[in-house]
């Protein structure tokens, strides 16, 4: 049964008997192959038979063969119409009566007829702009299945992988595992997560599942991605300084040139103080890309770090140190790399250092107190954030923390003399994630990232 454009909304539609649509079930042969649904769809989009229902009659299109009447079973071709001209019939048109396995086509002029229907003033035009095809919401308490699973930010060691989000979720559960492994499993409330520690080269599979409150669904199918293979970046003569333990000595008070070509590649170097020279200050500049620095103690506490954005050079001092051996750390953000060399310089003086430096290449280890410069501290930081502050142009420093969609987050200020000022800000409220510092002393103003654990 079917009903043309126009008329009542209740009846618009499509009817047909479970004996002649879909190809399974109950359909029965010669109404198994999906086509009587199809024709009556024709119908539903303004198509008449072929045969115009009249003997010889016309179905309003151009293109398609004078029909005696209706064709049944499956006519042997060439199959001649007695009408005028004895046209070749088009049996195998969805428009005709003959059997499913021999139906096959609309005509071009069938298909603009159709088509009409979706234009401006056209019977059907309504429906491009329904919301009849955005899905269905799921029952009430029903916990759906998350879909929409990818894989982004391929590295050879980690991933990140995303899903759509469900409505009335809490968590989310994923899994992972080497393919045909053993599964690891974490919960996150966002819709998506960060593999680390991945191996180079490898097939990786991941499932995901929604918590919803009081139950969870069944976990997605499984999706997979493949880690880049691994490369080497013995780049320049301090590799491979990779890790803490492989760090590479250098000299005080002298310029190094090192490279960082490869994504994953991370540079390691040491350098001690002496009893008579325990103030210590590094600096990177001549960066190719956007890499950041950190500087550690000997048990690898986090002493301080610098992460200006772009290719700013970075510098950190810490005076509050004795005889030993410090670490540094220069890698690339979100995996920058380059194969042109960066200059790094590590030095030491008796007197307290007040700020980064002028990091353009000068060389002298002289205190630039007109300089404006700050450390922050423990970077990623938990519950308290440390700034060593030195320089600047004013007696007062303005402090402003922002969230990277730029919102403010906390606004403090201290006095601030030519030694410089410590202050000390508790993050403990502050949801996990990255922010920007800001500290303005006059005329002056730097920002640096911080990461939240």
């Amino acid at each position: 049964m079917l009903k043309f454009p126009g008329g009542a909304a209740a009846t618009d539609g499509v009817v047909c008997t479970h004996t002649a649509f879909g190809n399974t079930g109950t359909a029965a042969a010669p109404f198994n192959k999906g086509r009587t649904a199809t024709h009556e769809v024709g119908h539903w989009l303004n198509l008449r038979h072929i045969w115009g229902d009249a003997t010889c009659g016309s179905d309003q299109v151009t293109d398609t063969p004078t029909h005696n009447t209706a064709n049944y079973g499956c006519p042997s071709y060439p199959h001649y119409s007695t009408c005028t001209g004895a046209p070749l019939e088009m049996t195998m048109n969805y428009m005709d009566y003959t059997d499913d396995a021999c139906m096959y086509m609309f005509s071009t002029g069938q298909s603009s007829r159709m088509n009409a229907l979706f234009a401006p003033g056209g019977a059907r035009y309504g429906l491009l702009s329904s919301n009849g095809c955005g899905g269905v919401s799921p029952e009430p308490g029903v916990c759906v299945v998350p879909t929409g699973l990818s894989s982004a930010s391929i590295t050879a060691s980690s991933a990140v992988i995303s899903w759509a989000a469900v409505s009335g979720a809490i968590s989310y559960d994923v899994q992972y595992r080497i393919a045909g492994g053993t599964w690891s499993q974490g919960n996150v409330t966002g819709t998506s997560a960060n593999f680390t520690g991945l191996v180079a080269g490898t097939v990786y599979e991941w499932a995901v599942r929604t918590n919803c409150s009081g139950s969870s669904s069944a976990f997605s199918g499984t999706a997979t991605f493949t880690t880049l293979a691994a490369v080497s970046c013995t780049n320049d003569s301090y590799e491979a300084n990779e890790t803490f333990a492989t760090a590479k000595t250098l000299s005080v008070n002298s310029t190094f040139s090192a490279m960082k070509i490869c994504p994953n590649d991370v540079d390691w170097f040491k350098f001690s103080s002496s009893s008579s020279q325990r103030k210590v200050r590094v600096r990177i500049y001549n960066l190719p890309a956007d890499y950041d620095l950190e500087l550690y103690s000997s048990n690898g506490t986090l002493l301080g770090s610098s992460a200006n954005g772009g290719t700013t050079n970075e510098g950190i001092f810490f005076n509050a140190s004795g005889t030993g051996t410090y670490y540094v750390k220069v890698f690339g953000y979100n995996g920058a790399s380059s194969n042109t060399a960066y200059t790094i310089r590590c030095e030491r003086q008796k007197n307290n250092y007040t700020s980064t430096g002028r990091l353009d290449g000068e060389e002298s280890s002289e205190l630039l107190s007109e300089s404006f410069g700050f450390t922050a501290y423990p970077n990623p930081v938990n519950s308290n954030l440390t700034l060593q502050l030195a320089g600047g142009s004013s007696d007062l420093v303005i402090i402003n923390l922002y969230d990277m969609s730029g919102r403010m987050v906390l606004s403090t200020t201290s006095p601030y003399g030519e030694d410089g000022v410590s202050v000390n800000i508790s993050t403990a409220d502050l949801r996990s994630g990255l922010y920007l510092i800001e500290a303005i002393a006059g005329e002056e103003r730097i920002t640096q990232r911080i990461v939240r654990e």
